[in-house]
């Protein structure tokens, strides 16, 4: 009897086969689970990785900025009918040398920029005055590539062979040029920023040389004028 009882207890224990195995095959899932798991968060090599890119974005902002060294021109006295120009210190007050006496533009920016220039104040009051004739204007820039660098985009200045034409009636460039009075004109054209240490080849200045007339009518006196330069990105 006893034995009975206990063969019959230990029958309700047993556990089927197919159970086993399904457990066993549970875990052998959540093993490998796991290991797939740890292997992904500690980066093993060997396996699939991803990339991506992060993006830097900036705007740096451009800012036109002039300044005029020698600002002011001073002529020697002069008799009506008689020329003064600027380029020959010996027609010059308090300049003593050749092709330094004409007013300095600097440019003190970051980018290329064109110049206008503007007679806003009158040079002469004669009824019989003409630019074209009585006050005109060229431009010499300092920059050694100016005619032959920057892909063609200079040697556009006033004076220069791409530059605006003058005041004689075939309208050739690389002349002297009447003052506007009524409407600005580009004068300087693409002016460069960069400095260098030598005074005589700074690419980013322009010296703009003056050439006057006094008109046959032209009262006595001191005359003065004013000229206003204003810069613009090229």
């Amino acid at each position: 009897m006893n034995n009975a009882l206990e063969k019959e207890h230990w029958a309700k224990k047993e556990i089927p086969i197919y159970r086993l195995t399904t457990i066993a095959l549970f875990t052998l899932v959540l093993s490998i689970l796991s290991i797939f798991l740890c292997s992904t968060r500690l980066g093993i090599t060997g396996l699939t990785t991803t990339t991506d890119k992060g993006y830097i974005n900036v705007t740096v902002m451009f800012h036109t900025e002039i300044s005029l060294g020698l600002n002011s021109t001073v002529f020697k006295a002069a008799n009506p009918g008689q020329t003064r120009n600027s380029y020959n210190s010996s027609e010059m007050e308090n300049c003593y040398a050749d092709n330094h006496c004409g007013l300095n533009v600097t440019n003190d920016g970051n980018v290329f920029i064109n110049i206008t220039i503007l007679e806003t104040e009158n040079l002469f009051d004669s009824g019989t005055y003409n630019a074209s004739q009585h006050f005109t204007y060229n431009v010499t820039m300092q920059d050694l590539d100016y005619v032959n660098g920057y892909g063609g985009k200079g040697d556009c200045s006033t004076g220069y062979s791409n530059g605006l034409p003058g005041p004689d009636s075939n309208g050739r460039t690389g002349q002297w040029r009447a003052v506007p009075r009524d409407s600005e004109e580009v004068a300087i054209c693409y002016l460069n920023s960069t400095s260098t240490p030598e005074d005589d080849n700074r690419p980013d200045i322009a010296r703009v040389e003056l050439n006057i007339t006094v008109p046959t009518d032209e009262s006595t006196g001191l005359k003065s004028g004013t000229l206003t330069f204003t810069a613009s990105s090229a």
